[in-house]
């Protein structure tokens, strides 16, 4: 019998009933079924004129590509993707960078242990050209409670000591394009931040045409003080202040 079965098993099957199939195919990009509807995901740039140059340089002895731009790479992942797959940095060793307080004032020295990227930002003077594009507005709510609408206003005529305030900033855009511009706010001179608010912040802003968006602050006085100065919001596109709120006391 066993001898049999052995046989049994080495004779090739005359019929053997097939199994449910599935349908496959290539879909290319992520979630796009044709090439035809993935014509833009991956639009030229500042980055491929980089890499571009890197190609012509290798010969030279250049070895590894990096590029600050690969952030204009951004705007979708198979973009995003595609970007970090040509830079040469070394994820493995981003938990072996060296961190320390800088020895000279306010900062941190690091050390790298293999390719970074390193992005700063600094505050600095730029030339005022207000436009009609973008109206900034500021108004005072006070935290404890629920406001009335004699305590919520624009300008306050007094700030009380001790008491928690949001500094509602209203930005409009009241043109008919899309508008991308950074808006830089900080609290009141004198006051102290709440609720993990920043002494100051610089924030990114993208409006559709006639549309609001409200970035909130919180703050308080520890003491009282004479005509303490409030910075105004400033609006920033292409390197210049173009709209900008009513400073405050």
């Amino acid at each position: 019998m066993q001898e049999y079965g052995e046989l049994k098993k080495k004779a090739r099957m005359a019929f053997e009933e097939i199994q449910t199939t599935g349908e496959y195919m290539e879909s290319h990009y992520f979630k796009q079924r044709s090439y035809a509807e993935a014509s833009g995901k991956v639009a030229f740039s500042a980055f491929w004129l980089d890499y571009a140059e890197y190609l012509l340089q290798r010969g030279d002895g250049r070895k590894d590509f990096l590029s600050s731009n690969f952030t204009r790479n951004a705007e979708n992942p198979t973009s995003a993707i595609l970007t970090f797959a040509l830079l040469d940095l070394p994820i493995d060793e981003a938990g072996s960078h060296g961190y320390k307080p800088s020895e000279v004032g306010r900062g941190m020295e690091l050390t790298a242990a293999g390719n970074v990227i390193l992005f700063k930002k600094e505050v600095r003077e730029a030339p005022l050209e207000i436009t009609n594009d973008i109206l900034v507005t500021h108004r005072y709510v006070p935290v404890q409670g629920r406001a009335g609408e004699g305590e919520q206003q624009a300008i306050p005529d007094e700030f009380l000591v001790n008491r928690a305030y949001t500094c509602e900033v209203i930005v409009t855009n009241v043109s008919p394009v899309t508008k991308n511009f950074s808006i830089l706010y900080q609290i009141p001179e004198g006051s102290l931040p709440l609720n993990m608010t920043k002494y100051m912040k610089s924030v990114q802003q993208s409006l559709s045409p006639y549309t609001t968006n409200k970035l909130q602050y919180h703050f308080y006085f520890p003491k009282a003080g004479e005509r303490l100065n409030h910075f105004a919001s400033n609006v920033a596109a292409e390197e210049k202040i173009i709209a900008r709120a009513s400073g405050s006391h």
